[in-house]
């Protein structure tokens, strides 16, 4: 089911909110965010959540199954980016760099995120993602360590430097990269919540997941 179809057949029940509150002045692209929601039938409340499954989280996202699509694993920010646990984010996230960051996940790190809309509230509008399941090799154990991790960032063409992994090839930068932040899979480590900017100086297209040498489907055809 793609993302259109899914939200039509969540807001098909008690999920609808076809009047709600307005989340206030513009401010890094939430307006625009919540006009384009609307457009789109893209709109969410907290009926529709209820209706989940909760599971475990982390700082960046509550997280649900939607039993009828249990292969996806549904991401619901804090209202405006905040963290889960109400503790400031440092740097502060906008809903376009958060959105951004999800673009260039799918595109070097082969990820499928997809935006799927937003819950307004008081505090501000949240952000509903889906990206599909991950299973871990092992359930007892899903994540791998940290050196496993640094030694999959420089074989993707990461180097560590003033505080974050830099890629040369396209200035792409990752941080964010705590264990929790992957999953130890059957075919190898697959990041999972990894935060993804480009430097500002960046030009040009970044290298895909196709011609990355961490790509599993890639080895095995070399």
């Amino acid at each position: 089911m793609d993302a259109g179809a899914y939200r039509a057949h969540a807001q098909a029940g008690p999920g609808q909110q076809p009047h709600p509150p307005s989340i206030g002045p513009d401010r890094d692209g939430t307006g625009s965010l919540e006009a384009f929601a609307r457009q789109c039938g893209a709109l969410f409340s907290y009926d529709w959540l209820t209706s989940l499954d909760p599971r475990d989280g982390g700082q960046q996202h509550e997280t649900y199954v939607d039993l009828k699509c249990p292969e996806w694993r549904i991401k619901v920010t804090g209202p405006n980016l905040a963290l889960i646990s109400r503790r400031r984010r440092i740097p502060e996230l906008g809903a376009l760099e958060y959105l951004t960051s999800c673009h260039l996940a799918n595109i070097i790190f082969g990820d499928q995120i997809e935006f799927l809309g937003v819950i307004l509230t008081e505090e501000g509008p949240r952000l509903v993602i889906r990206q599909p399941e991950v299973e871990a090799a092992d359930p007892d154990n899903p994540h791998p360590m940290k050196p496993a991790i640094n030694r999959w960032l420089r074989s993707a063409g990461f180097e560590y430097d003033e505080g974050a992994w830099t890629r040369e090839g396209d200035l792409v930068v990752v941080s964010d990269e705590h264990e929790g932040n992957f999953i130890l899979a059957a075919e190898g480590i697959r990041p999972i919540d990894l935060h993804l900017t480009r430097l500002s100086w960046a030009t040009g297209e970044v290298i895909p997941w196709e011609q990355n040498p961490v790509n599993p489907r890639r080895t095995a055809t070399l």
